[in-house]
């Protein structure tokens, strides 16, 4: 996951120099620059193209995009998004620069479906505080929000501004974010390179997995279920494995990739003996869903094995969601 440092963040402490040669020496990812419908931005952004080649991140706030096109040509600016709240049009078309990437900014009570008014969208920057404003609080429902956007729109980027810190981006790059913008986390912080290396490899400790994990599961009755729909269901979530429950819901065991794989092995002379009862893991890693990530991490760090996955169940030992790491990966590229 990429990190945007909010250059106006430091409230005239710095000056704009100090504040681009600063970020610079931490190997910052990009310049976060937020337009409030005023064209005198781009003298700093001329300012910082003439002393830095790290890519610009730029946020406009207005009613009319069009009037600041041939700036982002001229400047090259490679990410630039538009407030979805402040447009008067639904019906945009953003021109193709060979450098420029293009997205729509929303707030929390804005749906992300209003991209598909708009052609040529590469990604969507979730607002999470006040557009605009530095300082403000995570809310913690845009975890949901954001799973929700990328299994629907597996093609666009995802990028989130406001109150992001080192717990808030573990989660954040757990769920697949390409790009968070760092402002007061950074700008106020007595260690700067600190904060951003927290932000880079630091972990949750006040979340609970149940507010980001993943609620759409693959479930299975044990009593009920084929290997072919063991095999269906792996398929279709694309996960690589199914959780199974009893007549009462109750979690009971999971079949993996790697579960069904070797069942098949082990009945290679003869395919038709195979149960569904040899592809089960009877005993595998799952999670309470109150369990805060610091938690959750330390579960993890205990085990033998590489966890890549796991069932999160609720106190009654009812499946309820589910955790992949795959993103963690992901979200770097």
């Amino acid at each position: 996951m990429k990190i945007s440092a909010s250059i106006y963040a430091y409230n005239n402490r710095m000056s704009l120099s100090e504040i681009v040669k600063t970020l610079d020496m931490l190997y910052i990812d990009s310049f976060h620059v937020d337009c409030n419908d005023d064209i005198s931005v781009f003298d700093d952004i001329n300012f910082i193209r003439s002393i830095s080649n790290t890519p610009i991140d730029l946020h406009i706030i207005t009613d009319n995009p069009a009037k600041y096109y041939d700036l982002i040509e001229k400047y090259k600016i490679e990410f630039v998004q538009f407030q979805y709240e402040n447009l008067t049009s639904n019906n945009i078309t953003f021109p193709r620069f060979e450098n420029t990437k293009w997205g729509i900014g929303i707030t929390n009570n804005t749906s992300y479906d209003v991209i598909e008014n708009f052609e040529n969208v590469d990604f969507v920057l979730f607002m999470t505080t006040t557009p605009g404003v530095s300082g403000g609080t995570f809310n913690k429902s845009v975890f949901k929000k954001i799973r929700h956007f990328r299994a629907k729109y597996q093609n666009k980027g995802i990028f989130v501004d406001g109150g992001v810190n080192a717990e808030v981006a573990f989660v954040l790059r757990n769920i697949g974010v390409n790009r968070v913008v760092c402002g007061s986390y950074l700008a106020k912080n007595d260690s700067p390179a600190r904060a951003l290396l927290d932000l880079r490899k630091d972990i949750a400790s006040s979340f609970l997995i149940k507010d980001f994990m993943m609620e759409n599961i693959p479930l299975l009755n044990l009593n009920a279920a084929s290997v072919f729909d063991v095999l269906s269901a792996i398929e279709k979530y694309c996960l690589g494995f199914v959780i199974f429950v009893d007549d009462d819901g109750k979690f009971v065991g999971i079949a993996s990739n790697a579960d069904v794989r070797r069942a098949f092995i082990k009945n290679a002379e003869n395919f038709d003996n195979i149960s569904v009862f040899d592809c089960i893991n009877f005993k595998p890693f799952s999670l309470n869903e109150n369990l805060t990530i610091k938690d959750m991490l330390n579960e993890i760090a205990q085990q033998n094995f590489i966890v890549n996955f796991f069932p999160v169940v609720n106190n009654d030992n009812i499946p309820v969601g589910a955790v992949t790491f795959f993103n963690l990966i992901r979200s770097e590229i």
